[in-house]
């Protein structure tokens, strides 16, 4: 624990100790003054009786403090507690009589006819602590619970967030390394085309840095980058690329995780340079539905591609799945699963994620709501 909680803590229970006598103080004394004599006497009993069990229980919180109650059982912890609180009233009756007998004309003598009174006094005295005490624990153990449960909420706050990192990195690689050969084929050939192909290149390694911390941006800039992505895929494979942009201006606002379009138009290469009759066409729209739902649609001619040798199930609707329902990539892998997973962390219960294989293309659709459980989650 940090020095500063452990300020706050005893600062906390300072207040909470003289609040609480204070009350006490009042409420007792407007029963004695309701129903018994209240005089000079009675007043100077009433502040020292107070008084007096206020440095007891402070007192008492360092015994407590010092207790490591955490290897205790319950019946254990509860024995002791009582055995305290018995000790400490004692010491309350006695030292209160003591003082009293100072400052009062009564003279508070331990004699025999009074020791009714005293054994009275003293069981008056345990219930009183005993409660102090299991209202001192409960706050004590309702403190620690909340402070592990935000150490936890943190610690799967991080872990989550590392989580995302991971899976974002994972969509990167590829795209890089056929970037950099395309600019590299482009420097003996076209150094001006080349220049505009870096310059799109940075754009786009851009906005990976920018959003490397943010948990979502406006749509709006994650479209931009996509532009960036097809211009450099365009340089790469010229006139057998055309892509089409339809984007619903309100739409451009909507907060998205970074890069979850990135995955689905590098999968429509993927599967589109493979499969579909030149020039592969990519239309990407956008739109919003009942100002509440973001509608986000990726579509390429072609086909999926079957991968039975690498563990590939062709599904319903023609196209491979690996062991979760999603279309495999060349290399076995899948940036279909990798934006399920994101999708199922950044917005869990409200989103859909769906992939249609038609007549001569395929469509893959991403809904997200704002609200929670909106969209029933489902998969193709």
């Amino acid at each position: 624990m940090t020095p500063e909680a452990i300020s706050r803590r005893i600062h906390s229970f300072w207040k909470l100790q003289i609040l609480g006598w204070l009350a006490y103080t009042v409420i007792y004394g407007a029963h004695i003054y309701m129903f018994r004599d209240f005089n000079a006497d009675g007043l100077i009993r009433l502040g020292v009786n107070m008084g007096i069990g206020f440095l007891l229980t402070s007192a008492l919180r360092l015994v407590y403090h010092r207790i490591d109650f955490k290897s205790w059982n319950l019946l254990s912890m509860a024995c002791l507690t009582l055995l305290l609180s018995i000790f400490v009233a004692f010491i309350w009756v006695f030292a209160g009589r003591a003082v009293l007998s100072i400052f009062t004309e009564e003279q508070a003598k331990m004699a025999s006819h009074k020791w009714i009174r005293i054994i009275d006094a003293v069981f008056f005295n345990t219930a009183l602590i005993v409660t102090w005490s299991a209202l001192y624990f409960t706050l004590k153990l309702w403190r620690e619970w909340m402070a592990q449960a935000k150490s936890t909420g943190k610690a799967e706050l991080l872990m989550q967030k590392a989580q995302l990192q991971m899976l974002r990195y994972q969509l990167n690689p590829h795209f890089l390394f056929n970037a950099l050969n395309s600019i590299r084929a482009l420097i003996s050939e076209d150094k001006k085309a080349a220049k505009s192909l870096i310059t799109e290149l940075s754009e786009f390694l851009r906005y990976s840095l920018v959003t490397k911390n943010h948990t979502d941006v406006p749509l709006g800039e994650e479209i931009e980058a996509i532009r960036h992505y097809f211009a450099i895929e365009k340089k790469r494979y010229e006139k057998k690329l055309m892509v089409r942009f339809q984007v619903d201006p309100q739409a451009e606002e909507f907060p998205v995780m970074p890069f979850i379009i990135h995955p689905l138009a590098e999968n429509a290469v993927l599967h589109g340079m493979r499969t579909s009759p030149m020039p592969l066409r990519i239309d990407i729209d956008i739109a919003m539905v009942n100002d509440e739902t973001l509608s986000l649609a990726v579509r390429h001619t072609g086909r999926c591609i079957s991968h039975h040798g690498n563990g590939g199930v062709v599904n319903g609707n023609g196209c491979p799945l690996n062991g979760n329902g999603y279309p495999l990539n060349g290399n076995g892998e899948s940036n279909l699963e990798n934006i399920r997973q994101r999708l199922n962390h950044a917005y869990p219960g409200r989103h859909r994620f769906t992939v249609e294989e038609e007549k001569d293309s395929v469509r893959i659709r991403i809904e997200v709501s704002r609200e929670k459980d909106a969209l029933n989650e489902k998969t193709a």
